[in-house]
Parts: structure tokens; C-alpha cells; sequence
């Protein structure tokens, strides 16, 4: 009978699994899934490279947000499915003009030479190889303020209203040459078998930064 049982409780795990293949959300086990729009689609409204959304925002005056991130980047996926699809999060984006970078994706040739791109940008002007990480722009592409893994909706819709005053890009000073950064110190974390970065942002970026949790980042880029 207890083998019965077993064997039951395994067949309805898969049941249960199986319907995320039909599009139904598992929380937080969604992390552990591939984007959506790694295959082109579902990025509707996201840009996937820098100079296109800065495009974007010149034309429309809109703020820029940035998403850096990576296909196997877990913490990502979780911003992602918990708190960017919250509603009031969801409206602040709508609110941008998004970009949606890849550092990883390799499928194609033009995938590769634009995560390339991707890295680039985000170690020569911020400093740092952590995802995921986050930064608002005014249209101009003007740093307003960088964050992390926020997992905490409300959190993160006070660091997205940062962007959206009308009178921040005006106010804000521009921001003071970029110092070279200190190295980046590796660890791991107990019971973990991957290495996580704790980076310091203020040092690398003299632009008003929330210093992200560094348990929150994991290096995800292949040499």
C-alpha cells in the first residue's frame, strides 16, 4: 500500500508539472524555466539592445528602464514571474521604455554578437557582471539609479518611481566620472554549488545606487 501511495504522489507531481508545459504559472518553481521569449516571443514592448530603446526614449520623452539579464539566471526569472507581473509594477513599466538585455543568448549569430554587446555595456559602463541588475535612465540615457534582485514588489515600485518624477532629470546632476571598480569577491554560498559576487556600486558608479543584497547575484557568463 505505502508503495501504491508513492507511486500515486509521483504521478500527480507529474500531472501537476506537466500543465506548465500548457502555459499554467507554478510559482516559484517557474524560475527554473527558460524565458518565454528566449525562442522571439512574448517580449512585446522590450527592447533588446540599448541603442533601441534609447531610440525610444528620445522620440517619446519616456524614461528608460534596463533589465540585464541571462537565459539561466534564476533570481531573473523569479523577478520576473513574481513582481514585474504584479499589476502596479506592471503599470509603472508600461510607463518606460524598456529594454530587455541578454548577456547570454547564443542560438544565432546576431544573438551572440548582441549579448556581446550586452556584456559590454554593462561592464564598461556599470561595472559589474552581477544579474540580474537594473537601471534607470532619464531619455537621455543619464544614470537616475541602479538596483539588483529586489524580490519585494513594493520595494522595487519606489525604486521604479525614482524614474518617472518629472522633474528628476532636470534636478539630478549629471553623474561623476566612472571610477575604476574594485575587484569583484567571490564566495560561495552554504549549501550552494555556484559562486555569487558581492559588488559595490557606489565605488563603480557615482550615480544615487540601492545597494543590492549581495547574496542575490550569481555570475552567469561562460568564458
Amino acid at each position: 500500500a505505502r508503495r501504491y501511495a508513492l507511486v500515486a504522489s509521483f504521478l500527480a507531481l507529474a500531472v501537476w508539472l506537466g500543465t506548465g508545459l500548457a502555459g499554467r504559472k507554478l510559482g516559484e518553481l517557474d524560475a527554473f524555466i527558460p524565458p518565454a521569449n528566449y525562442a522571439g516571443h512574448g517580449a512585446e514592448g522590450w527592447h533588446p539592445d540599448f541603442d533601441s530603446v534609447l531610440a525610444e526614449a528620445k522620440a517619446s520623452g519616456k524614461p528608460i528602464f534596463l533589465d540585464i539579464t541571462g537565459i539561466t539566471c534564476l533570481n531573473c526569472r523569479q523577478m520576473e514571474e513574481l513582481v514585474f507581473a504584479q499589476p502596479e509594477i506592471a503599470e509603472l513599466l508600461e510607463r518606460y521604455a524598456r529594454g530587455r538585455l541578454y548577456v547570454d543568448k547564443d542560438e544565432t549569430l546576431e544573438e551572440r554578437e548582441r549579448s556581446e554587446r550586452n556584456r559590454n555595456l554593462q561592464s564598461d559602463r556599470f561595472k559589474t557582471a552581477a544579474l540580474p541588475l537594473y537601471v534607470l535612465m532619464d531619455s537621455e540615457g543619464r544614470v537616475l539609479q541602479i538596483t539588483g534582485y529586489t524580490p519585494d514588489a513594493k520595494e522595487f515600485a519606489e525604486f521604479l518611481r525614482v524614474g518617472l518624477k518629472s522633474d528628476s532629470a532636470q534636478e539630478r546632476p549629471a553623474p561623476a566620472p566612472i571610477k575604476e571598480a574594485e575587484p569583484h569577491e567571490l564566495w560561495v554560498s552554504p549549501g550552494l554549488n555556484f559562486p555569487y559576487a558581492q559588488v559595490d556600486f557606489q565605488s563603480a558608479f557615482q550615480a544615487p545606487v540601492r545597494q543590492p543584497n549581495p547574496h542575490s547575484f550569481c555570475f552567469l557568463w561562460p568564458n
